[in-house]
This record gives structure tokens, C-alpha cells and sequence, in this order.
């Protein structure tokens, strides 16, 4: 039994050096891709260099979510992509959120990153008082 869906989708190719992965849902259609019923599409990018950034980009302008993630580039490289990043958020009105040192979640304006979670008490998830 596969451990992630990395192991269950294995890397998707494009057009350039970016490793590409996309997550489509849990469901498993004939074709052995998984897809959702709603058609929800994530793109994983993994860019090497700063040419891979037209990956993020093309993603992006077809309105599906990226997950950039910027561990194998150097900072300069990395800063690059970022600013690249900035661009196509103030341009067609998107939002950009952290979710580790050098990992980001790049979405359209119509979509809403949830960062805060009120129904969370402060003991924590296994508080059983």
C-alpha cells in the first residue's frame, strides 16, 4: 500500500526541468489518474532554476492552485521566483501563503487560505478532560 500520493502519482512531467506533481482527489478513475468529482486540481512544482518559474506561471493563469516548493534552488534563485510570484498575484489578483520555511500555496482571488482555527481550544487535540 503506497505511503503518500507521492508513491500514488509519482511525478508529473512538463515542459521544462520543473519537477511537477498534481494532486487530483482520492478517487481512481480507469486511467489509473485520481481525480475528484468536483474537478479540484493542485499543481506541485518544484523548481530548479529560475527558467521553471514559467511552469508556476502557467499553472496559475488556468486558475489551479500551486504549491511551490523552493528547497532545491539557491536563495537568489529562490528570491527570483518569489518576486516572479508577487507579479502574477498582483496582476491577476491572487493570494500567496507560507507553509514552511520554503514552501508556498499560490491561489486565485475567487479561492480563501484559511489560517486561523477558532474551533481549536488551547489544551489541544488530545485534551480528553
Amino acid at each position: 500500500m503506497p505511503r503518500n500520493a507521492r508513491d500514488w502519482l509519482g511525478p508529473v512531467g512538463h515542459d521544462d526541468d520543473a519537477l511537477v506533481n498534481q494532486v487530483q482527489g482520492d478517487d481512481e478513475s480507469p486511467s489509473g489518474e485520481f481525480v475528484m468529482g468536483n474537478g479540484i486540481q493542485i499543481a506541485i512544482v518544484r523548481p530548479r532554476n529560475f527558467r521553471d518559474a514559467v511552469t508556476v506561471g502557467d499553472y496559475y493563469r488556468q486558475e489551479i492552485p500551486v504549491i511551490i516548493n523552493l528547497e532545491d534552488m539557491d536563495n537568489a534563485g529562490a528570491t527570483r521566483i518569489i518576486d516572479f510570484v508577487s507579479g502574477l498575484i498582483l496582476g491577476l489578483h491572487g493570494d500567496l501563503e507560507r507553509i514552511s520555511r520554503r514552501t508556498f500555496l499560490l491561489v486565485h482571488a475567487d479561492a480563501t487560505i484559511i489560517t486561523t482555527h477558532d474551533a481549536l481550544t488551547e489544551e489541544g487535540f488530545f485534551n480528553q478532560a
